[in-house]
């Protein structure tokens, strides 16, 4: 068997005609692919039948372009302000670095993270700036949280 019957296209024909002879019924009883074919017909007329178009109501259309119109807006509003959300992005963070730098360069705060991060002064470097950007990322994203439900 070659995975397909001859007879697939009369028994869809007949099951959505309605009119399934005796010899297709026989020869459903004994091919298994068309008495598959003969349920999924079925039940594919059965669902064209049930569905009624006519009762469902169609939305107005006015109310589809006007909210069609609104994404677009939307759209082009998120695409024009990207940008200007990035530069906020890098201020925020440039100015995390400078309070964070400004914070350990004085001679207490620098001696005892030196004391705890190995005593090196890059390393001292790298974690104010870690740091800076960690408190920089969390205030853009809590004000960009903030604004945007404002909005």
């Amino acid at each position: 068997m070659n995975g397909s019957c001859g007879l697939e296209a009369r028994v869809i024909a007949a099951v959505m005609a309605g009119d399934v002879t005796a010899e297709l019924h026989e020869h459903m009883a004994g091919c298994n692919e068309c008495a598959e074919i003969a349920t999924l017909a079925g039940l594919l007329k059965e669902q064209s039948h049930s569905s009624d178009l006519e009762s469902t109501p169609l939305p107005d259309p006015a109310n589809i372009w006007w909210m069609a119109q609104l994404r677009a807006r939307r759209a082009a509003l998120e695409r024009a302000t990207l940008p200007i959300s990035v530069v906020q992005a890098v201020a925020v963070t440039a100015l995390a670095v400078v309070i964070v730098w400004a914070a350990i360069s004085t001679s207490e705060w620098q001696s005892w993270i030196t004391g705890q991060i190995g005593g090196s002064a890059e390393r001292l470097a790298m974690a104010a700036i870690a740091a800076a950007g960690a408190i920089g990322g969390c205030l853009y994203v809590g004000l960009a949280d903030n604004a945007h439900r404002q909005s």
